[in-house]
């Protein structure tokens, strides 16, 4: 698989029923190789224009003094961009990851043009009869994280995928990097793959 690599990413979110979108308020990537080691990491908090909801505040721990001096997410998508440039993402439940991300890009005109896979798709055909939650898997592989803040999320995923990684080649007789096209996410509304 020579020098193959691909990006992590989760993010956190507003929550917020009084609004019409979610607001990003963190993003996290690793960068990780066919061996799924960290090559790299991105993380940031982002100041939201809307206030966090309850489930977002006890969930994660971030209340809005945290976000108070931080950057916009139009000042952050440029550094992030030079982070994931045209890598593959790997997210779990990755079609919530890429509507966010999409519409943020759209909005203050910048093209999000990766390829998206669901961490969540694959690991439901790894494991059919069992949750698929990252909380019920982490439990699963005895992973010690933190639940519901970004970093912690792509770095248990990351451990997550290198146990499944094994199991795949078991029943598959190929490893999952070389069949991630499987688990692209794909828009319900045309029903076609997206293509970025």
């Amino acid at each position: 698989m020579g020098s193959m690599s691909l990006v992590i990413l989760d993010l956190e979110t507003t929550r917020n029923s009084s609004t019409n979108e979610e607001e990003i308020i963190e993003i996290a990537c690793i960068k990780v190789n066919e061996k799924f080691e960290i090559l790299g990491e991105f993380h940031i908090l982002v100041k939201p224009s809307c206030p966090l909801s309850y489930i977002t505040k006890t969930k994660t721990g971030i209340n809005e003094a945290d976000l108070y001096n931080k950057q916009k997410i139009n000042e952050v998508i440029p550094s992030l961009l030079k982070f994931i440039k045209d890598k593959t993402i790997i997210a779990h439940n990755a079609r919530f990851d890429y509507k966010i991300l999409k519409h943020n890009f759209k909005k203050y005109n910048f093209i999000l043009k990766n390829r998206f896979i669901d961490s969540l798709s694959l690991l439901k055909t790894i494991f059919p009869n069992e949750r698929c939650s990252l909380i019920s898997l982490k439990e699963k592989f005895n992973i010690n994280k933190d639940n519901h803040r970004a970093l912690e999320d792509v770095c248990a995923l990351k451990e997550v995928l290198f146990y499944s990684n094994k199991e795949y080649i078991k029943r598959f007789n190929n490893p999952i990097l070389k069949e991630l096209d499987k688990f692209k996410v794909v828009n319900h509304s045309t029903q076609k793959t997206l293509n970025f």
